[in-house]
């Protein structure tokens, strides 16, 4: 699982393992040189939800950092549905920093906007926020993902599946602009 898989990696850098695991909140680690490290990293601090951003350093990182980092979003907040890779944030500044650094690996995507929604837990009532989906699709796009090492298994089947049964090339994205593709032709 990924919880399994984060424990170890933080066990394997940092020499620490997780203070408690929480159903609600995930694992909590009550380390301070973890904390100062993330926050140096880009992670801010209190409720990220809606705040969080890609790290600058990433956009100057090399294809496999950027590959990591992406599997890595994509096995947290992502998923494959209708022939594509979703993945969503009420973040719209991480959307859309996301769906830049993917074009550093030549992947083009779309981005969807979802109004809020209420929802139920039990008796409590929720406000949902606005969410911004994040859309790859196309035979191309989904093969550089799937280049990552660390994708989640049943995730990185579900997009070997569809690259298999997918018939034409490109992308089935209305508005995408393949930008670096476009200037090799043009130039």
């Amino acid at each position: 699982s990924i919880r399994i898989l984060f424990s170890q990696k933080v066990s394997n850098v940092f020499g620490i393992t997780e203070s408690i695991y929480d159903k609600e909140k995930g694992l909590i680690y009550y380390s301070t040189a973890l904390s100062h490290i993330l926050e140096k990293f880009g992670v801010p601090k209190g409720h990220k939800a809606k705040i969080i951003r890609v790290p600058t350093y990433l956009f100057y990182s090399d294809t496999k950092t950027i590959l990591s980092f992406v599997s890595g979003v994509l096995n947290a907040d992502g998923d494959f549905h209708k022939n594509m890779i979703r993945i969503c944030s009420i973040s719209k500044q991480f959307i859309d920093d996301l769906r830049w650094l993917l074009l550093k690996l030549d992947v083009a995507s779309s981005i969807e906007i979802r109004p809020p929604k209420k929802s139920k837990i039990g008796q409590r009532e929720i406000n949902g926020s606005e969410s911004y989906h994040l859309i790859i699709s196309g035979r191309e796009n989904m093969q550089i993902i799937l280049s990552a090492e660390e994708i989640d298994l049943r995730k990185s089947k579900n997009i070997r599946n569809q690259i298999l049964n997918t018939n034409r090339k490109g992308t089935r994205s209305k508005d995408i602009l393949p930008v670096r593709k476009a200037l090799k032709i043009a130039y």
